[in-house]
């Protein structure tokens, strides 16, 4: 009997080519085989990465497959289906519990579910092997712009597929006309097929399609023996899915035997009763069980971009770059063509010259071997320059060092130019044949001795080119194969034929080398190695080498070439992701960005003047956002912020140039782009430029003479305080995305022997004139971030005041469960500026304050007068949780008065708290256990200074040799002491800005006040492990600490102020406002003379509502009267008290008269009823005298104050003008035209809509002398 079953609907007549397999399929088992879906699934809740295009990667739903059943409509529910239902007669028997609508798939097997597995023989002992068809048919959607896709899957490791084909015994291996004598069906003339090959055929169709198309076997039992349980096949070529919404994938399992053995005549088997047998009868030693054919745990496809090389790399070598005329017209004339800009030695920047580099000088220093625009002449002969000198000098090899590889490209650079010039028959060439012939020969009698075919390690020690760390464990193709594979592609794309006739075989290893390498690039690409996958800085950095070599060798294997273009262009995509939409790189400054930036944009080059049109795969809109990005991540001391796992590099880097040109960069020839540079942005970078040089020529591109860049950078002009003012005004930056702000203010308010040299073009010294905050609240999930919300670093006059322990150890480990960064103190918020709970800790370096894949936000205060950011940690600190630390927990800081800084603190201790225990060791990071609940928490403030023992083995260091002095130190030093004094602590800087050696010149100091007691401790100098595992990595640690653990929460607040010899910092105190608003918490901050006032609100969403300059105090004296308006008239007894006012002060709301008298009414209510006056306010006015004058803010009350109560008055009308200026906003300022003369003792009321509005909301009204509101 014969039984059709359907799962889901089919189309007509099945046209699958079915015989390719076996005949028998359709002679015996056309009911079983997979169906040919009619429609399509409905995928709408299925939606693409928008960054990745084409290239997406989507996942079956293996933990929700249908089994022998009708699969759902729906997608993901329905994606996987598998059967059939076993099909059991006399010919093929089943036994046991085994009948006829058993399945042979399995959704859970031996209590593992979330699999999908095909069985094998159909019942028990006695049962033959089956030959029917199984499989498991999975269906994606297919994203637009793709035209193929790659299935992968993962088996199950418990179990090896059994599919050995359909003659696997060993006699049948050696004859392949044996017909292997087996327990199945064709021991009484049933079906079974012998020429089966072992294995799974992998059928492909679309909806709609009368047919799959069959690619197969894949031998997946040898691959789960060499321990591949990650399998990939490529969509077949005829499958084009360009027009399609969904591809179907169906792997089908049929005709296989388990095992290796054949039945013999024995006790067990008679051959005279030859269907009384067992399957385990032919079992041989090593075969393993037979239950299950095949076990898939997971299973997904990347689709794949349709893309076909618009153009070809020439024919003829060299092909890198496109052929020799395109070459020197494209990439070397146009420097030795731009006029000459610079004809002094330019070092600009850290060279401490004003001006920006002399990018032209710096490439014919390398390519010329002088630089002409100073007077000075190139060598007279090729022998005589520089590079070559020292590729030549005795002992010479290519592979010992970065210098050394810098010297090869250099020279490959020169004779590429030379012979390039003499194969076009140009004028004026520099060298002559003979010349290049003698060069070419030793440089090739270099390279073969520095070559060894069977070199794997990069260790200069052993004598020759290595080709991976080998060490790491890693992949093969690692972060040391771009650098070989960029050497040797140069290498045969110049010298090949020179090579060859010098020694052929040569060659030729040198191509098998590089092919190996090749290849496992592709298996990476193919299995979904992280090394790729990631998406980080390392598949920019991989892609580059690959791209190098599928040029270079485009016409000797082309269909390799295109492979690995094709998956350039494709995994690429994954990298875009680590741009933030407005130009942040997840992984920090440097070094991770410049990774990301070069590669990204050389592999483009390549591209570009290969195939004749822009690489798809670079987001080029926000890499030319990185540029400003980088910039607001470069510190006043003129090095970069290393928060996570980034240094302090020294001085910006050409390739911030590279991103914000990035448009032209990688623009083919004849293809225009228009990507620029902001004259500002380049001010900053100029400024602190560090000694830029030519080390790789191939990567020195022309868009860096395409400006005159010291004219650009006077475009950026701040008027006329730029000469101490060369940034500009104070300016707040946000990056939601990545969590990171900044504040940069200027620090002087004139000029300064220093600074103000007469030169218009940037310096280094522009940078010392600020002072900066910048702060972190970077997602703790992002790669090489660490968990260290809301630390930061402050800078002032060139100094790092509170500082970082920087990249220290690789921050390992960023999944969710993956707790092994915990480990190491730079890591957790122990090592960090930021809140740590004493509770918290495992040991004196792990700390548990912060909780894993937990993010904060970071946002600029709106609203407020002030420069202000805010970070929300509340999730960081555990709100979500029953058994979190905090209820809340919010961050602020605010720069006042000039470059000066106010750090106000908020935490709500969690209430109802349960016990906290965190398990890391499942992937070797540490556990943590509170053991017993706190519902009381020691919270410090954690501040760190640099040290100039940074870097150093204190092992062997006496007392005395660690004790700091300024002779001891290198001009790059760093070092701030900590002192506590009366009123806080002092900072004292042990070395200038500069680069010369000279003695600290900047002190800071910080004073803080807290709600709950609490004050400053120094701990001294705190050691956390490099990146190399060494424990050399120093700074001095202080804390603010509280008297005793709170119940409840804290606010804080922290003045930090700075000066530079002789002056000292400005004195400052911060305390709570003498009346306090009826919401929230006012805080009073007095820097030098300058009085402030900051209003939060605590809690769940608390926030900084107010931030405003309201007048002057005296900054030395905590108990002064704070001086917020000056008072005229009004003596006891009397009803109106006047204020002056600054108007520039003065933010009123863009209210009409009418609001504007409701709103003080209101807060007039307010404060009466906080301070117990029996007044009403009647009237509130706004007066000028003149035009140079200031406001007038009068405030009339009904009845007597009286005689005692004068000061309660007179604080009722501080209280009210203080809020009008902090809630409302009334622009007062001439019009422009109009009735009103600028001249005049005249204003016009406005709303901050921005047209003129009357008093009273009608019509515009230039008001003379005074704006009257009666109440």
């Amino acid at each position: 009997t014969m039984r059709f079953f359907v799962f889901g609907p089919c189309v007509g007549a099945d046209s699958t080519d079915w015989n390719s397999i076996s005949p028998d399929l359709l002679l015996h088992w056309s009911s079983s085989l997979p169906p040919l879906p009619a429609d399509a699934m409905d995928t709408s809740s299925w939606s693409p990465v928008e960054l990745q295009g084409a290239f997406q990667v989507i996942d079956a739903a293996v933990n929700n497959a249908t089994a022998c059943g009708t699969p759902s409509n729906e997608w993901p529910a329905g994606s996987v289906a598998a059967g059939p239902v076993a099909h059991c007669e006399e010919s093929s028997p089943c036994s046991g519990d085994w009948t006829t609508g058993i399945c042979k798939a399995m959704t859970e097997y031996n209590a593992r579910e979330n699999i999908v597995a095909l069985q094998h023989k159909h019942g028990t002992h006695w049962v033959h092997q089956h030959a029917q068809p199984a499989w498991i048919q999975f269906r994606f959607p297919v994203p637009d712009g793709a035209r193929s896709v790659n299935f992968r899957f993962e088996m199950d490791n418990r179990y090896a597929p059994q599919l050995r084909g359909g003659n696997p015994c060993a006699a049948a291996q050696e004859d392949p006309t044996h017909q292997c004598k087996l327990c199945t069906p064709a021991l009484h003339g049933g079906a079974w097929d012998f020429n089966v090959p072992p294995g799974v055929h992998i059928l492909w169709t679309v909806p709609g399609s009368d047919r799959h198309i069959v690619t197969g076997p894949v031998d997946v039992l040898s691959k789960y023996l060499a321990g591949e349980f990650h399998v990939v096949v490529e969509s077949p070529s005829e499958l084009d899915l360009s027009q399609e919404e969904e591809v179907v994938v169906t792997m089908l399992a049929f005709n296989q035997y388990p095992f290796t053995g054949e039945l013999t005549q024995s006790d067990e088997w008679d051959s005279s009763n030859a269907l009384r047998c067992s399957v385990e009868w032919t079992k041989v030693d090593g075969d393993g069980k037979q239950t299950i054919m095949l076990s898939i745990v997971a299973a997904d496809i990347f689709t794949r971009s349709d893309w076909t090389a618009p153009l070809r790399p020439p024919d003829v070598r060299p092909r890198l770059f496109g052929e020799n005329s395109a070459w020197l017209q494209n990439f070397v004339d146009p420097f030795l063509e731009s006029p000459c800009t610079h004809t002094d030695i330019q070092n600009s920047g850290w060279g401490w010259q004003p001006g920006t580099p002399d990018f032209k000088s710096a490439f014919e220093n390398v390519i010329l071997g002088e630089r002409p625009c100073r007077g000075n002449a190139p060598p007279a002969s090729l022998m005589e320059h520089e590079v070559v000198v020292d590729y030549t000098a005795s002992g010479y090899q290519s592979f010992y060092s970065a210098a050394n590889r810098d010297t090869a490209k250099q020279v490959f650079y020169v004779v590429r130019r030379g012979k390039a010039c003499l194969e076009l028959s140009r004028n004026a060439c520099p060298y002559t044949e003979a010349e290049l012939s003698s060069l070419t020969a030793t440089i090739i009698q270099t390279e073969m001795a520095g070559f060894d075919i069977n070199a794997r390690e990069t260790n200069r020690d052993l004598g020759r080119w290595g080709w991976e760390q080998d060490s790491d464990g890693c992949c093969g193709f690692d972060l040391f194969s771009p650098q070989a594979l960029k050497h040797w592609t140069l290498f045969i794309d110049i010298f090949h034929d020179e090579a060859e006739a010098v020694n052929a075989t040569f060659v030729a290893e040198v191509k098998a080398k590089m092919n190996e390498y090749i290849d496992m690039f592709l298996a990476a690409f193919e299995e979904g190695h992280w090394s790729l996958w990631n998406g980080n800085n390392w598949t920019p950095y991989l892609c580059e080498g690959a791209m190098y070599w599928a040029v270079t060798m485009w016409h000797d294997v082309p269909a390799k070439a295109e492979k690995v273009v094709k998956a350039i262009n494709d995994i690429s995509m994954l990298h875009r992701e680590m741009t933030t939409a407005d130009g942040a790189y997840k992984e920090g400054v440097c070094q991770y960005s410049y990774m990301s930036i070069g590669p990204q944009l050389a592999t483009a080059v390549v591209y570009a003047h290969s195939f004749g049109e822009v690489w798809p795969s670079i987001h080029y809109e926000r890499l030319q956002l990185m540029a400003q990005w980088h910039m607001d991540s470069f510190d006043t001391a003129g090095q970069a912020v290393d928060f996570g796992d980034s240094h302090n590099c020294r001085g910006t880097m050409v390739e911030t140039l590279y991103a914000a040109l990035a448009g032209d960069v990688a623009a083919p020839p004849g293809i225009p782009s228009t990507s620029s540079v902001d004259a500002c942005v380049l001010r900053l970078w100029a400024s602190m430029s560090y000694f830029l040089t030519v080390r790789d020529p191939w990567q020195w591109w022309p868009v860096l003479v395409k400006h005159d860049w010291d004219q650009k950078v006077l475009e950026c002009d701040w008027g006329q305080d730029r000469d101490f003012r060369p940034f500009g005004p104070a300016k707040v930056s946000l990056y939601p995305e990545m969590g990171y702000a900044m504040i940069r203010a200027p620090l002087l308010e004139n000029c300064t022997d220093w600074i103000c040299d007469g030169s218009a073009l940037p310096r280094l010294a522009d940078a010392k004139g600020y002072s900066m905050v910048a702060i972190q609240g970077r997602p703790n999930e992002f790669p090489h971030a660490e968990v260290d919300f809301a630390t930061f670093k402050w800078t002032a006059f060139g100094v790092q005041m509170i500082s970082e322990h920087g990249y220290g150890t690789i921050a390992t480990g960023v999944g969710e469960w993956d707790f092994r960064r915990f480990t190491e103190i730079d890591n957790n918020a122990a090592g960090h500026n930021t809140l740590v709970i004493n509770e918290a800790f495992v040991d004196d370096k792990i700390n548990f304050s912060q909780l894993h894949y937990r993010k904060g936000v970071t946002e600029v205060v709106a609203g407020v007068d002030l420069h202000c950011v805010k970070l929300d940690g509340s999730d960081v600190y555990g709100s979500g949780r029953t058994n979190g630390w905090f209820d809340s927990m919010q961050r602020y800081f605010c720069e006042l008065a000039t470059g000066q800084y106010v750090m106000v603190d908020s935490f709500q201790v969690k209430q109802g708290r349960e016990l906290l225990q965190l398990y890391g060791s499942l992937y070797g990071g540490p556990d943590y256990d509170e053991g017993t609940v706190h519902s009381e928490l020691t919270v410090d403030e954690y501040f760190h200074t640099p040290s100039w023992l940074d870097g150093k083995d204190l092992s062997t260091m006496t007392a005395e040799e660690k004790t700091f002095s300024r002779d001891k130190v290198s001009n790059k030093c760093q070092h701030v002491d900590v002192e506590l004094d009366a009123d806080g602590v002092a900072l004292i800087s042990g070395c200038a800005f500069t680069s010369a050696s000279l003695d600290g010149d900047t002190t800071g100091k910080i004073v803080a006040w807290s709600r709950e007691p609490g004050s400053f401790v120094v701990d001294g100098l705190v050691t956390a492990t490099s990146t190399w595992g060494s424990p050399t990595m120093h700074i001095n640690r202080f804390r603010y600490t509280p008297a005793a653990p709170t119940g409840t929460g804290d606010l804080r607040a922290f003045v930090m102020t700075a000066g530079m010899k002789p002056d000292v910092p400005p004195p400052a105190w911060v305390k709570p406002c003498a009346a306090q608003p009826s919401t929230g918490t006012c805080l009073s901050v007095c820097v030098a003379s300058r009085y402030f006032e900051l209003v939060v609100t605590e809690g769940a969403g608390g926030d900084l509502v107010s931030a405003v300059e309201m007048g002057q105090c005296d900054g030395e004296n905590l108990a002064a009267e704070v001086l917020t308006t000056t008072t005229t008239g009004a003596p006891a007894g009397e009803t109106s008290f006047t204020f002056e006012v600054d108007p520039d002060k003065l933010a009123l709301g863009g209210l009409d008269g009418a609001a504007l008298g409701e709103l003080s009414q209101q807060v007039f209510q307010a404060a009466q009823a906080s301070l117990t006056v029996n007044l009403q306010l009647t009237t509130v006015s706004l007066a000028q005298a003149d035009a140079s004058a200031p406001l007038a803010l009068t405030l009339e009350f009904a009845g007597s104050v009286g005689d005692a109560s004068y000061a309660t008055g007179r604080a009722v009308g501080e209280l009210v003008g203080r809020e009008l200026r902090r809630y409302a906003a009334v622009v007062v300022e001439p019009p422009a035209t109009g009735c009103c003369s600028p001249a005049s003792n005249m204003a016009l009321l406005r709303p901050a809509g921005g047209a003129g509005a009357a008093v009273d909301g009608d019509t515009t009204t230039c008001v003379a002398g005074v704006v009257e509101v009666d109440l």
